[in-house]
């Protein structure tokens, strides 16, 4: 990956633990940023995995989980106010957070942790999405290989 590029990387969902549970997103943010990348966004939209015998010539970036350059899908939106969709059941869309990162130099970087902030019965919840999304360079070889 090239100074300047960006990547968008999805696949982490958002589940409700019951289907009764009506959980409307606050906020997502990065717990950690370091090096030298740029986090550019972070949205949200339903989507599905793909079913395992589809091939990649019936992957859909619209419908199916995202991972892929520049900025992502255009149905991704901002996280205030996405009511989770689903208890993520087979064939229910699941809650995809796609976040997109520049490289803004050679060093490369990374972020740890994405934290959702959600409003279930008018009460304020957090939790940590421990995860590691890293754009390679010089400074990020261990992450990389």
């Amino acid at each position: 990956m090239r100074v300047g590029d960006a990547w968008t990387s999805g696949g982490r969902t958002l589940c409700r633990t019951a289907p009764d549970v009506k959980a409307r997103i606050v906020s997502i943010e990065p717990v950690q940023v370091v090096g030298e990348v740029r986090v550019e966004a972070i949205r949200v939209r339903p989507a599905f995995r793909q079913p395992a015998d589809e091939g990649f010539e019936d992957y859909d970036p619209l419908v199916h989980l995202f991972n892929g350059p520049g900025p992502g899908p255009p149905n991704a939106r901002e996280p205030a106010g996405y009511l989770v969709p689903s208890d993520c059941d087979p064939g229910e869309p699941l809650g995809e957070i796609l976040t997109t990162m520049r490289k803004t130099g050679p060093g490369g970087g990374y972020l740890r942790g994405l934290r959702v902030t959600y409003r279930w019965e008018d009460r304020l919840h957090r939790f940590v999405i421990p995860w590691t999304f890293a754009l390679c360079g010089t400074d990020t070889e261990d992450l990389c290989s």
